[in-house]
């Protein structure tokens, strides 16, 4: 079966970007149909309702995707999916004690992103986990997931990927093939023991980051907008509101620049990547 581990609805938020997810449940559950996708898993930001209404919702359409219930919690040490729990789990817990409370509850840890450039993994505590994301499809700098390969290799860990789609769109570039009978358990059972394959690992576009950015921003203007005076001075705060406004004019001659902006800061993630987690390579030796 054709698995998607990592995905977002609308009901995940940001701190400055108020609306990080984009797409409702139901039109997640109507892309994962599409996309052949026969298990998925609605895993929000410290949020649990989502999945367990995904998971009402698929059964009253008779879909046949298999929703897991479960939610990406943000721990003091970085972000854990859990996986196969109906109870929300507290954020702030230590790695260790989200770990404890989701086996607990008998469901599975994934450590997303372990070395990602925005320092919201739990980079070695991953060993803690039940399996981690070799290759995540928002590491748009390359040695992250080079990074997570070689550490998930040297330790022998169950390696898996994600998507991390905020988007019905984004979804589907990481897809993981999992040998299982169609069951919530069997499921979380096949990826404890590691038998699970990556089927698909592919990077989201460029052009379909900048339009996830894009309309994030457009959805989340007036947060934006009130972040900014709270915590922008003169004349950072007036040139940071021009900048927000912008998206107004997409689609459009605009987008030239919104392509430029991406590419540059492709550009700039990789050299910023290779020093952050140069102490990492030993791990690809």
């Amino acid at each position: 079966m054709l698995a998607e581990l990592h995905c977002h609805s609308n009901k995940s938020h940001g701190t400055i970007i108020h609306h990080e997810g984009l797409s409702s449940v139901t039109q997640l559950i109507e892309h994962a149909v599409k996309l052949n996708i026969e298990v998925l898993a609605i895993t929000d930001h410290d949020e649990i309702e989502p999945s367990l209404k995904a998971m009402k919702l698929a059964k009253q359409i008779k879909s046949n995707v298999l929703i897991i219930p479960g939610m990406e919690v943000s721990s003091a040490d970085g972000h854990i999916l859990v996986l196969g729990t109906e109870e929300k789990i507290p954020e702030g817990l230590s790695a260790e004690e989200t770990v404890e409370k989701a086996r607990s509850l008998g469901a599975i840890t994934i450590a997303p992103h372990p070395f990602d450039i925005k320092n919201e993994g739990i980079k070695e505590k991953a060993k803690l986990c039940d399996a981690m994301e070799s290759f995540n499809a928002l590491n748009i700098d390359r040695i992250s997931n080079f990074v997570a390969k070689g550490f998930a290799e040297k330790y022998g860990l169950n390696a898996i990927c994600g998507s991390d789609a905020h988007s019905a769109f984004m979804m589907g570039y990481c897809l993981n093939e999992i040998r299982a009978q169609k069951d919530i358990d069997s499921v979380l059972n096949a990826i404890r023991k590691g038998n699970t394959h990556i089927f698909r690992k592919n990077y989201i576009p460029i052009n379909v980051l900048q339009t996830w950015s894009v309309d994030r921003l457009k959805k989340s203007e007036d947060y934006v907008m009130d972040y900014m005076d709270e915590n922008y001075r003169y004349p950072k705060r007036v040139v940071g509101k021009r900048a927000v406004k912008l998206v107004h004019r997409s689609p459009g001659n605009i987008d030239y620049f919104f392509d430029f902006l991406t590419y540059l800061g492709l550009t700039l993630a990789i050299p910023y990547s290779a020093v952050i987690n140069l102490p990492k390579m030993r791990y690809l030796l």
